[in-house]
């Protein structure tokens, strides 16, 4: 059955053996809210997902101290990243807003006619 739109980010972890796993993925999921709510719907899971593996690599490869490895670099650099991308979402908001009041200025009386046109519709 096809997943619903958007439901990306608000699916239950899915359990695995290892405490320390599920925590780790509770945690990344949780992390997610950092980023803007289309990156979660679009690249959400699969970003969790490529984590967790990484994060298996580590501790392969690095025992315990992989596991601190792993949340001083990639886990921080995931949290980073997130407000970043929020942070360029809210810029571009910003750069919408300044071409609208530009726009505004140019056709003022177009835009008052926009506007009384939609308050006697509604």
């Amino acid at each position: 059955m096809p997943e619903a739109s958007g439901s990306s980010d608000r699916r239950p972890p899915t359990p695995t053996r290892d405490p320390a796993e599920d925590r780790a993925q509770r945690i990344l999921r949780s992390m997610l809210s950092l980023y803007p709510a289309s990156f979660r719907r679009e690249l959400g899971a699969d970003l969790v997902e490529t984590l967790l593996e990484r994060r298996r690599a580590v501790l392969l490869r690095r025992g315990q101290r992989g596991g601190f490895s792993f949340w001083l670099t990639d886990g921080l650099r995931f949290a980073t990243d997130g407000v970043l991308e929020r942070i360029s979402t809210l810029a571009e908001i910003g750069h919408d807003a300044r071409g609208a009041l530009r726009q505004l200025r140019r056709a003022p009386g177009f835009h008052l006619l926009v506007v009384l046109t939609v308050a006697l519709g509604i």
